[in-house]
């Protein structure tokens, strides 16, 4: 039996898809213009691999939409209700890139409500300044008033950027103002988001925190 010897690209993004720590914490991508130069009878190698893979890293979805074959873009949808949030979210943001989903909004509320630094809520906090609709800035408006475990004080940042008074999602210059979100005192944080609503010109009076944070379907509860 006769061993294929691989292209010199195969190789290469083999290679990359070895992550080690420098390349996790860097976010360092696979080896994407590889995939341009390898064999069709490679690309199908790669593509079966991917598959096997889609939920165990945003990598692998991103090289699925790479290939952005039928069966790769199969694997893509399959991800968006996976098991892992993040592999969710960058699923989302490809396929809404490329025109094969109307919106991801729900992607983006459900991770700015129950992800975690390490585990989605960075990637919908940057999603949720590139992409705010009236939902989003909803959810992030609720979160100023709502949340209790530190995310406040950055939707506050992305806020005051959204609506024009930063020039960035975390204005340190005004820091001091943010870090007032950083209370679980309730009258202390209706105070401050009062104040918000007055600066960014928003309607806060009918905010209630009665449901936020209640995990309403088996999908939210996962990671």
């Amino acid at each position: 039996m006769l061993t294929m010897v691989h292209t010199a690209a195969y190789e290469r993004f083999v290679a990359s898809m070895k992550i080690g720590y420098m390349e996790w914490h860097e976010g360092t991508p696979y080896d994407l213009e590889a995939l341009d130069s390898v064999s069709p009878e490679e690309l199908a190698e790669l593509e079966a691999l991917l598959l096997q893979r889609k939920n165990s890293d945003w990598r692998d979805v991103e090289a699925l939409a790479k290939i952005n074959s039928p069966n790769a873009l199969r694997g893509l949808n399959e991800s968006l209700k996976g098991p892992n949030r993040v592999v969710r979210i960058r699923a989302a943001e490809l396929l809404y890139g490329m025109g094969q989903l109307a919106s991801f909004d729900e992607i983006i509320i459900e991770g700015l409500r129950f992800g975690e630094l390490g585990k989605g809520l960075a990637e919908c906090e940057r999603l949720a300044a590139a992409h705010p609709s009236e939902a989003v800035r909803t959810a992030l408006i609720h979160g100023a008033l709502c949340s209790t475990d530190g995310r406040a004080v950055r939707f506050v940042g992305i806020l005051f950027f959204l609506y024009g008074k930063a020039t960035g999602r975390f204005d340190w210059s005004q820091r001091p103002f943010f870090l007032r979100f950083n209370t679980n005192d309730e009258r202390q944080r209706r105070e401050v988001f009062d104040e918000m609503c007055r600066t960014l010109g928003i309607d806060g009076s009918n905010v209630s925190c009665a449901s936020y944070g209640v995990q309403t379907s088996s999908k939210s509860a996962r990671n």
